[in-house]
């Protein structure tokens, strides 16, 4: 999920560059806990009026059931409280 993001907005001059960074990322699997968080934190978004998508909602509930940090280029999809942002340099 995660590798299809990157990919779906980068460029193609920026794919080589990517390619090399996101093999060195640690990738955890979405579990059927972590599907139903997602759905529970996109419904709690949106009723307070924020538009998330299934895979920004999926991508952190995994990281929230694992404990781990997120690595992200979109700070603003991921206004879970709590959450371990770790945003790229330049954004």
């Amino acid at each position: 999920m995660v590798i299809a993001e990157v990919c779906a907005g980068l460029a193609p001059a920026q794919r080589p560059a990517a390619a090399l960074f996101l093999d060195e990322l640690v990738f955890l699997p979405i579990d059927p806990n972590a599907a139903r968080q997602a759905g529970e934190l996109r419904h709690a978004a949106a009723r307070r009026g924020i538009a998330l998508s299934i895979a920004d909602t999926l991508i952190a509930a995994t990281a929230m059931a694992y404990g781990a940090g997120l690595v992200t280029g979109n700070v603003k999809h991921y206004p879970q409280p709590g959450m371990m942002i770790v945003p790229l340099p330049g954004r």
